[in-house]
């Protein structure tokens, strides 16, 4: 069985970890987290084989681009991108 859990049950990561690696400690701070670890439990304990993955960030159509999280990035990207995009386009037809 493949379980589908979260990032949120590791809570909150300390500022200078940049990666969270498996054993990195569970202490969800949020119901969700503590929730998504609960069944994480009950999964690894019903004696049934099962795969564990902790997924952070999902993205697809209809989720905001200004969104907290890492899909906030997006937005921030897209209009860099557009400025770089727009200034080559000035800076060719001026040459």
């Amino acid at each position: 069985m493949l379980k589908l859990s979260s990032g949120a049950v590791y809570g909150k990561q300390p500022p200078e970890l940049e990666q969270i690696l498996e054993n990195f400690p569970c202490n969800p701070i949020s119901e969700y987290g503590k929730g998504k670890l609960i069944a994480e439990n009950l999964c690894l304990n019903s004696g049934v084989d099962c795969v564990i993955a902790r997924c952070f960030v999902f993205v697809g159509p209809g989720m905001p681009l200004n969104a907290h999280l890492a899909i906030g990035i997006l937005d921030i990207a897209l209009e860099v991108r557009h400025v770089l995009s727009t200034k080559n386009l000035l800076m060719s037809k001026t040459q």
